[in-house]
């Protein structure tokens, strides 16, 4: 069935709605079939991108398309990144082809010099564990894991015991494998390369230099294959003559095995970057400028989306030296986990073979800015894994140049990469294609809800501006549109996907689906609906068709969205006939999570455990179930959601709410053993329909205990959108509008003043705020939307937008 376009929908304001039995009254001095509480629900005449620039120092660096297997600057959770913003204007790319995505760290470097520049010195250091471990074992030290040669792979096995107390947190008992590396010189750059065959359990890799801390390179990750790591932003290991890698395996009695690991260090550098550089994010591209005082230039750039396959850095270098003075030379450079070919032709390119998929580099030069570019001659230099190319400057004031970075995957071939690349130097031309993009975005988010007021309510602003807040929520909107996978047939799944977050490179999902998790994924189609919503749809089906017969979706297993994600699609949409097909996976599922309210990830498994938070998101499901199974004429279901509802809720009393003491997260079956957990996890159970009383009461005490609204996070240590979300609705639905809305701004205050959409927020010391966790993630996004929207008084959790009134 065809769906909509937004500006096309007529919009029914539902006045209340039987899923949660929550009354929501409309204002009718200014709702209208567009227009609710103060936000334009068909969006704005027109939009202009470029009106939430972003250039704050720390601004987002993150840049895709819908349908994009690409993204630029990724930022993987838990995990060193070189900065995407530096003196050699680094270009970072993220590709998801196959089980993992790859990270192409210092993809494009770029700086200026002139020819009698000095030569870089450079040197390389390479192991590999497994023959190593076996004729030379005192090479490598143990940490608390037993290595081994296995078939040529250094295997790392972790020999710490299981300790079966710890509950309600990461299985975390860890080893690792420590060689010391003692370099001829001083290097003044490097890069590390490790190959990972495989790991059951998660791994990481760090660097010492003799204290007692290490510096992390790679957080924890069960991600597998080839991985390179620019090491240039860590100061620690040039300042001594010798240091150690550490490779750590995750998890006790897990292992991780390793090919290898390279590092190639160099010295004296023979390209000049940038003395003073300054970037700026747009929905469109990023752009960039750079004084380069050795060679007297000036460089404005910008990176944007050809196509969906292919990558543009478009560049403009304006000569300050006086006229007659000798030209420089532009250097590219950049650094490769695949082998690098140069294909000579009409258009003379580098190749990189990366084994699941190709890359190709071509660089053109253009005489005007709306012109096709003509291809550029240039000296290619490849070193193993490194490469780079010396393209000389035309002697005149100005020299236009354009670097096109075409993608491919293996089944598609090296030969299409190579023709990507080639066709974005054609006309129309770079610039023309750049003018198109931008009106893409502007059209997108004209058709987003808009609200009319922007600014913090209730708390201390903090210097945080209703014109921040305006490009934070549009940000958010930008993040939720280019937030979608393609359909990946190499994965045997022909649906598209709405990531935890595309730019984090999560990838912990069902094993089909691995970007796709079961708690973000459903928020951010919730979300999408509003502008694509076939799309939305498409995603919601690719997660639940892969819910098995017993109800188990593999992968981490998150609190349930799965009925409320459904019922706000259909909403929208009104397909029954979609809503009948994911209904069957959906009630297989909730019958499954009755069962089984608990984390389960990795070697967290422990079938005893109930989360309070994974039960009160089971009720509030099982109120969109029985919404639906009304549509759907199915009355023996609204029977039997009814009465699991009621046991569900007298279990729920009877785990977490102790006679001696307050509510708490978790109870164990077989020991009757409860422990406290983390409040917030808690208080999300305000958010359940005809909680009773006593326990409506004991959880408010819990939660105003800590709100403080004079505080950074209304007096909250940590916060994640998918339970403070809860608690929120909770709130108001208990009369605490008061209370409701210092929370709410306050989050919203302190997510803008982090500066990133991300998992988690934590009151720190040093920043106040740090955004940890996945980022970027969907829940910094959907919080960003959902607070905004609620600041305007619309509700968009319980189906069509509503207003708020408790």
């Amino acid at each position: 069935m065809a769906q909509p376009r937004l500006r096309d929908c007529v919009w029914i304001i539902l006045m209340t709605t039987g899923a949660a039995g929550i009354s929501f009254a409309a204002d009718n001095r200014t709702d209208s079939p567009s227009m609710l509480g103060t936000v334009r629900l068909n969006g704005l005449d027109s939009f202009d991108s470029d009106s939430i620039a972003n250039n704050a120092p720390n601004q987002w660096t993150w840049l895709s398309l819908p349908h994009s297997r690409l993204v630029v600057n990724p930022a993987m959770a838990h995990t060193f990144a070189p900065p995407p913003r530096g003196p050699t204007l680094p270009l970072h790319v993220g590709y998801y082809v196959g089980d993992e995505p790859h990270r192409l760290l210092n993809l494009l470097q770029m700086g200026i010099r002139g020819d009698d520049a000095p030569e870089a010195e450079v040197w390389t250091f390479t192991s590999k564990p497994g023959p190593e471990w076996t004729t030379s074992p005192s090479a490598w030290k143990a940490e608390r894991v037993q290595l081994a040669n296995d078939n040529g792979l250094g295997r790392i096995t972790v020999v710490a015991p299981r300790d079966e107390s710890v509950t309600g947190a990461h299985h975390m008992q860890h080893g690792a494998a420590r060689i010391r590396v003692i370099p001829p010189f001083r290097g003044t750059s490097a890069s590390l390369r490790i190959r990972v065959a495989k790991t059951d359990g998660a791994w990481a890799l760090k660097l010492n230099t003799g204290g007692e801390r290490d510096i992390t390179i790679q957080g924890d990750t069960a991600q597998t294959g080839t991985f390179v790591y620019d090491l240039d932003s860590i100061d620690a290991w040039r300042t001594v003559d010798a240091f150690d890698i550490k490779l750590f395996a995750i998890h006790a009695g897990k292992s991780v095995w390793v090919d290898s690991v390279e590092l190639q260090i160099r010295a004296d550098e023979r390209v000049a970057a940038a003395d003073t550089y300054a970037t700026r994010w747009y929905p469109h591209k990023l752009g960039f400028e750079a004084r380069v005082d050795a060679a007297g230039a000036i460089v404005h750039g910008e990176d944007f989306f050809h196509d969906l396959h292919t990558l543009v850095r478009w560049i403009e270098i304006e000569r300050t030296t006086a006229t007659g003075a000798p030209a420089p030379a532009f250097e590219l450079f950049g650094i490769t986990p695949g082998q690098t070919h140069r294909i000579e032709g009409k258009t003379p390119m580098l190749l990189f073979d990366c084994g699941e998929f190709f890359y190709a580099v071509a660089i053109g030069r253009s005489a005007n800015v709306a012109g096709s570019a003509m291809p550029a001659p240039h000296e290619p230099e490849m070193n193993n894994w490194t490469w780079r190319t010396r393209i000389p400057l035309i002697d005149g004031p100005t020299d236009r140049l354009a670097i096109a970075v075409g993608f491919a995957t293996k089944t598609e071939g090296r030969a299409v990469a190579l023709e990507r690349a080639a066709a974005a130097l054609d006309a129309p031309g770079p610039a023309q294609r750049l003018a198109a993009r931008k009106a893409e975005w502007d059209h997108w988010l004209a058709h987003v809800p808009a609200p009319m007021r922007f600014g913090i309510q209730s708390v201390d602003a903090m210097g945080i501006t209703p014109e921040q807040h305006r490009r934070f929520y549009y940000a958010a909107w930008a993040f939720v549109i280019q937030n979608v996978l393609p359909t990946m047939p190499e994965n045997d799944f022909d649906y598209p996907q709405t990531p935890a977050g595309k730019p984090s490179l999560w990838n912990y999902g069902a094993s089909r689906a691995k970007a796709s998790a079961a708690w973000e994924s459903f928020l951010a189609q919730q979300l999408l609906v509003y502008v694509l919503p076939d799309v939305a749809w498409d995603a919601f089906e690719g997660i639940m068709m892969q819910v098995d017969a017993d109800g188990w979706l593999n992968g981490e297993c998150l609190p349930s969205r799965k009925a409320q994600t459904a019922w706000i699609l259909y909403a929208h949409t009104q397909d029954k006939d979609r809503l009948a097909r994911v209904y069957p996976p959906i009630r297989r599922y909730l019958l499954w999570r009755e069962k089984n309210p608990r984390w389960i990830h990795g070697a967290h498994d422990y079938p005893h455990e109930k989360d309070a938070s994974f039960v009160d998101h089971l009720l509030v499901d099982l109120d969109f179930a029985v919404e639906i199974a009304r549509v759907l004429g199915h009355d023996a279901d609204i029977a039997l959601w009814h009465a699991r509802r009621d046991v569900i809720l007298q279990n729920y009393r009877e785990w977490f709410f102790p006679a001696d003491g307050p509510p708490v997260e978790y109870y164990h079956v077989d020991s009757g053993k409860r422990s406290p957990g983390y409040h917030n996890w808690v208080c999300s159970g305000l958010h359940i329909r005809d909680l009773p009383a006593d326990l409506a009461q004991a959880l408010e005490t819990l939660y105003l205990s800590h709100h403080d609204a004079g505080k950074n996070l209304a007096g909250h240590p940590s916060v994640k959108f998918g339970t403070i979300s809860f608690v929120a609705y909770g709130l108001l639905e208990h009369a605490l509008t008061e209370t409701a809305t210092e929370l709410t701004n306050a989050l919203l205050r302190d997510q803008m003043r982090a500066g990133e959409f991300s998992e988690n927020y934590h009151h720190e010391a040093n920043p106040p705020i740090a955004s940890t966790g996945v980022k970027p993630s969907q829940f910094g996004v959907s919080q960003m939307i959902e607070f905004t929207l609620m600041n305007n008084g619309v509700r968009i959790d319980r189906g069509r937008p509503v207003r708020v009134h408790p």
